[in-house]
């Protein structure tokens, strides 16, 4: 009896609401107003400006990029905290960095 209630109280335990899952990705991509291919020199400007390490932009800007270009936005998590946010609206790249504040950058020339 007492194994069979072990049993169970794991198996119940072992189950849980997906919408409080924690999510351990760096890079999530998330819905934008537009989604665009934005150019990869562009992008590493970019997070080089709003605070992101060389080695940051080289593991992680390919990721972003293609969030950009799928979803219109992008999330980048460090130590499981959002430290930026990606979005593209009117044909500009928003930034929103912890480490670096707001920055804008034109994408159209």
């Amino acid at each position: 009896m007492r194994q069979a209630a072990l049993a169970l109280a794991l198996a119940a335990g072992g189950c849980g609401d997906p919408n409080v899952t924690e999510d351990f990705r760096s890079v999530v991509a998330t819905g934008g107003r537009e989604t665009v291919q934005v150019p990869a020199r562009d992008l590493a400007e970019t997070m080089a400006r709003t605070g992101f390490t060389r080695q940051e932009i080289l593991d992680h800007g390919p990721a972003i990029r293609n969030a950009l270009a799928v979803q219109g936005g992008a999330e980048f998590r460090r130590d499981g905290a959002v430290a930026a946010l990606f979005s593209v609206m009117d044909g500009s790249l928003y930034v929103v960095s912890r480490r670096g504040g707001t920055y804008v950058h034109d994408l159209s020339g």
